[in-house]
């Protein structure tokens, strides 16, 4: 044992002098640039070749015997610039993309059969199909290594690097390479948080007293048995979730479960984490009389609630950085699996792993005088509300908004209804962005039928502009889509669709159309058009920075808590906050549907009005947390706005962070932290 120890000084001694740091980081610069750039160049090559391919076959048609169709679906080959890809046996295959009408089904599939046998077979096919990843990754690593070296962990690296292969290696003699790697990634993250917090620390260690407070933050986040468990429990089932998602589903929810199931888990363990370290750092320091200590340095307490505050987001900061690239790398990996056919990876590429923009056709209000002359009509209708409202047992005002509301709301729905056999006309206005980008349309409907029934399925028929119309079913209540080029919209940016309650049936005279079982009915948000206005990375730095001012701000009101009130108080005042926050939404919902019935006894009715009033103010206050929702954003392919992110940075991370603070402050300031009790 002495002997280990002595040898393990002499590594440290030695990795900690300059000359052998700037020869290991030039080592890692080759060694790294040389294996991702040849990964990088080999992907480029490979995706012109793929887009080539693309090119040459997607207009061949087997029926007019063109020279590519013939070539391809005979000798399983095809020519491009003068360069031959495929062999005889891909010949069958190659058969089997061509339609009865002769026409390429799927130009991509028919590519990636032809560069088989040019991908490397050692390299992850993910890499090679996205060159943002593989620099991505490349970085990473190099980061990574980098500062390791310059940290002082080179050899622990070494180690861990070991500590994995060992881990995994029972898993990949057994076969099950899926395991294997997930042990070698749940290490290599625990290396990485460790180094990035001993970075961070070190670059936080100045002079400062707000940087050297957070530095210790940090290191006392390693020895905090609460603060570890979440983090360990993070980063070890991170890389574990690819392997719980079925591979039988289709592509496209094996990528959105990964995506809510990762992104939902991480703020969560991140979300109590941030609750128990922020609550338990302050309260810990003022229960074991700590804070006497550096209280007495020239430390102010503005600045240790700063520091305090620093130390967590910091952390925060690490744990979302650090998940942030597995779940981005995992995506890739889990999009990179086989699909069920090509509708299934079109709706990956173009409706998931986007970031895309949605309309909702325009909707006309009845004219004020149209409201107020079906509203006298109603009133005029009914002698008892027309007598309540003499005696004054109702006011008029009261009546007359709440009719017009129904009035409108039935109005609306009319709008939104198509009898059997009949058809309406819907404008989307406002698509000039989306016929500039010349990107795919992606029309998702939700359409009901009187009755919820999932064995049920009834026809609909959607015209357009230019005449053509698409047969199509829809299971009631079940959220559909329908991928539209981009050619529909006028010049104009307006894109018409018209909804007929109908469909075609195969008769000896031809086809005929068939009135619907009954009326189609759809809510407001269920009748919608997306596209695609920006791509999936920078949506997903958008949604993590949202994470983070929530988490920023659920730092600030533990430790502003907890110099109030005790730890176990504090923590429970938190996590109140964060759960109304999150459930904001349905408690709206709730709230909105919620009323107090009037043969209930007073003093139940008086409970009930309190209870709702608190509930009320309670939603109010924490609506702008729950919001935003980037995961189930995230997971849809909607946009997560700039607009979205300075709201809550605004909101969330200036406003009420501030006004916790300025609170937390005044109290603490006015706290006696300690009391001297001995003879003078």
């Amino acid at each position: 044992m002495s002997l280990l120890t002595l040898l393990w000084r002499r590594i440290d001694e030695l990795q900690r002098k300059s000359g052998v740091r700037i020869a290991l980081t030039a080592i890692a610069i080759i060694c790294v640039g040389l294996v991702f750039g040849w990964i990088y160049a080999r992907g480029a090559s490979l995706r012109s070749d793929a887009s080539a391919i693309v090119e040459a076959v997607k207009d061949s048609n087997l029926q007019s015997s063109d020279t590519v169709a013939v070539d391809f679906a005979t000798k399983g080959t095809v020519e491009v610039d003068g360069r031959i890809f495929g062999n005889a046996t891909l010949a069958a295959e190659a058969r089997s993309l061509y339609d009865d009408s002769g026409r390429m089904t799927s130009p991509m599939a028919a590519a990636q059969m032809l560069l088989r046998d040019r991908v490397p077979a050692n390299v992850p096919r993910f890499l090679l199909e996205h060159g943002d990843t593989a620099v991505l990754l490349g970085s990473a690593v190099l980061i990574a290594l980098v500062l390791s070296i310059w940290t002082g962990l080179a050899a622990h690296l070494v180690l861990t690097a070991i500590a994995a292969l060992l881990l995994a290696a029972p898993f990949y003699l057994a076969g099950s390479l899926p395991w294997s790697v997930a042990a070698i990634t749940a290490v290599t993250l625990c290396f990485c948080f460790l180094l990035l917090v001993r970075t961070t620390a070190i670059g936080l260690g100045g002079a400062h007293p707000v940087a050297a407070i957070a530095a210790n933050v940090l290191r006392e986040a390693l020895r905090l048995r609460i603060a570890g468990f979440f983090i360990g429990v993070l980063l070890i089932v991170l890389p574990l979730l690819p392997i719980w998602i079925d591979p039988g589903e289709p592509l496209r929810y094996q990528v959105q479960t990964f995506l809510s199931r990762s992104i939902g888990l991480m703020f969560f363990l991140a979300a109590c984490m941030t609750v128990f370290l922020s609550c338990a750092t302050v309260a810990f320091e003022i229960r074991d009389r700590q804070i006497w200590q550096l209280m007495t340095k020239p430390v102010a307490r503005l600045q240790y609630l700063l520091g305090k505050w620093l130390g967590v987001v910091a952390l925060n900061v690490i744990l979302l950085v650090i998940g942030g690239v597995v779940i981005f790398v995992f995506v890739r990996v889990i999009s990179a699996r086989p699909a069920k056919d090509s509708e299934d990876q079109l709706a990956v590429n173009e409706q998931v792993l986007v970031a895309r923009q949605g309309t909702y056709p325009d909707y006309t209000r009845l004219r004020l005088e149209e409201l107020e002359a079906v509203v006298d009509q109603r009133i005029a209708a009914d002698p008892v509300l027309m007598s309540e409202i003499d005696s004054q047992e109702k006011s008029e005002r009261d009546v007359r908004r709440d009719i017009k509301r129904q009035v409108q709301q039935e109005y609306w729905g009319q709008q939104r209804t198509v009898p059997p056999g009949a058809e309406k006309q819907y404008e989307f206005r406002g698509l000039e962005r989306a016929k500039a980008l010349n990107a795919p349309l992606t029309l998702r409907y939700s359409f009901d039928i009187g009755r919820i029934d999932p064995h049920e399925v009834h026809p609909v028929l959607f015209k357009f502009s230019e005449g053509r119309y698409s047969p199509r079913s829809f299971v009631p209540a079940q959220a559909h889509v329908l991928t539209l080029p981009p050619a529909l919209i006028d010049e104009f940016g307006n894109l018409s669709i018209t909804i007929e309650n109908a469909g075609l049936m195969e008769t000896p005279q031809g086809l005929q159309k068939t009135p619907g079982a009954g009326a189609i009915i759809f809510k407001a948000d269920s009748f919608e058009i997306l596209y695609r206005v920006d791509g999936f990375e920078p949506n997903f730095v958008r949604a993590l920075l949202v994470q983070l001012i929530k988490l920023a701000f659920l730092a600030m009101l533990g430790v502003c808590a907890a110099t109030l009130l005790s730890f176990p108080v504090a923590c429970m005042l938190s996590f109140t906050v964060l759960t109304i926050g999150s459930l904001a939404p349905f408690l709206g919902m709730s709230i909105s549907e919620y009323s107090i019935k009037a043969d209930s006894p007073t003093t139940w009715q008086a409970l009930q009005y309190v209870i709702k009033q608190i509930a009320s103010a309670s939603e109010w206050m924490l609506r702008a947390f729950g919001e935003i929702q980037p995961t189930s954003l995230l997971v849809e392919g909607r946009i997560v706005p700039w607009r979205a992110v300075f709201e809550t940075l605004a909101v969330i991370g200036l406003i009420w962070s501030g006004a916790v603070f300025v609170v937390g402050y005044a109290a603490f300031r006015r706290k006696e932290l300690a009391v001297y009790s001995g003879n003078t």
